[in-house]
């Protein structure tokens, strides 16, 4: 997840990242991966238009890819990864937490290579994140079907480490969502094996969130203050959640089937693009303006993906996104 407060340190993060590009863009590309085994039910329609969007995948050879999206090809960042990326912005450094065989949580940023981001024995599934000045929070599904979770203090642009983690009960089949009120209060969301969405906040019990969607897969990785949530129907179709949490029966629907967690990139204005991968493993995305009605998967130009990817919106000026540019040059 990408705080809004947190995004201009995606857009200093990046840049720094454009900056030292070469090193990156001289590694040995892999070979164009073959789609995944399925029928693609999602219409493959022109690309969409160049935007200031980042997104973090994993490619059918397990390693990380990041960029942005229309600008190119992504960058290969390594590792060999068996779940969604995660995308965390923090006050100086942002980072992309992955999962190793054994779903071991690992991270790295765009210029320190991987480290463990957790103690030996602590597993990760489903992983997301919130910021809170110079506190990250990460979540987990552990080992046990429990969500997990444990802080750490960032410190410049070293890598973050998290080494007490708690158990935080629940049962979550699908990894988890956290994010940050104004207070500066870190909640958490999981969806049920009921497939509803119940969120936690500090020693308080699970409560059943009003408004949103049955689940059959993990919501999007997101800020949870308000409506927007995104998530697999059972028939395998995008749904999204009104922007208004009072209105419980707004509930926008794209036809298609997704594979695993969508990605949303959201601006201030409130406009949004959800993210998914298809069972062709190709990426697709659907539009919400501002206030307006979610429209039909338009499918990316990008590599195949094996996961689910986080995305954000870089909410910067033309000159920032020409320089971000140059991470596919």
């Amino acid at each position: 997840m990408l705080p809004r407060l947190a995004r201009r340190t995606v857009v200093r993060a990046c840049a720094l990242l454009a900056l030292s590009a070469a090193p990156l863009a001289a590694a040995a590309g892999p070979a164009a991966a073959a789609p995944l085994p399925g029928t693609a039910l999602l219409a493959t329609l022109d690309p969409v238009p160049a935007s200031v969007d980042v997104i973090a995948l994993v490619g059918t050879n397990r390693r990380l890819y990041t960029g942005l999206v229309g600008q190119g090809s992504l960058v290969d960042l390594g590792g060999e990864l068996h779940g969604t990326p995660l995308l965390v912005a923090g006050e100086q450094a942002s980072y992309v937490v992955g999962l190793g065989k054994g779903d071991v949580p690992y991270v790295r940023s765009f210029q320190r290579a991987w480290r463990r981001l957790a103690p030996a024995g602590i597993t990760c599934q489903g992983p997301s994140a919130a910021v809170s000045g110079a506190t990250l929070t990460v979540s987990c599904r552990g080992s046990n079907g429990h969500l997990w979770s444990g802080s750490t203090q960032l410190a410049g642009d070293a890598l973050p480490y998290v080494a007490t983690w708690t158990d935080r009960g629940g049962s979550v089949p699908y990894g988890t969502v956290a994010g940050v009120d104004a207070a500066g209060v870190v909640s958490y969301e999981v969806v049920g094996t009921d497939h509803a969405s119940y969120r936690k906040t500090g020693s308080k019990s699970f409560t059943r969130v009003a408004g949103a969607p049955l689940c059959f897969g993990p919501l999007s990785q997101d800020d949870i203050s308000g409506g927007g949530r995104a998530c697999a129907a059972q028939d395998g179709a995008l749904q999204v959640s009104s922007n208004d949490p009072a209105d419980a029966d707004g509930i926008a629907t794209v036809r298609g089937r997704v594979v695993g967690r969508p990605g949303v990139a959201r601006d201030v204005d409130g406009s949004s693009r959800y993210y998914v991968v298809g069972t062709d493993a190709r990426l697709y995305v659907a539009d919400q303006p501002a206030g307006g009605t979610l429209r039909a998967f338009r499918s990316v130009p990008s590599r195949a993906s094996l996961f689910g990817l986080s995305a954000a919106s870089l909410g910067a000026s033309s000159d920032t996104a020409q320089a971000l540019g140059q991470l596919a040059g």
